[in-house]
């Protein structure tokens, strides 16, 4: 959303990110923005976490899904 924004208001965007998953599939994320920093969304994190949590039909979708990346 911020790249969307900072083409209409003269604002500074300071980026948070995350850094992986842990054992139980949590994000582990750098909480200290970063000054200036645009930071990219980690969708194939977050679908890993949701595979991870799921079975059945759904996580055969989330894996499908994940194969893309």
């Amino acid at each position: 959303m911020a790249r969307e924004i900072i083409k209409y208001a003269p604002i500074r965007v300071d980026g948070i990110e995350a850094k992986g998953l842990d054992d139980n599939y949590n994000l582990l994320v750098d909480r200290t923005p970063k000054m200036n920093y645009l930071s990219r969304s980690t969708p194939e994190l977050i679908l890993k976490m949701i595979y991870e949590r799921s079975d059945g039909k759904l996580k055969d979708i989330y894996g499908k899904i994940l194969e893309k990346f």
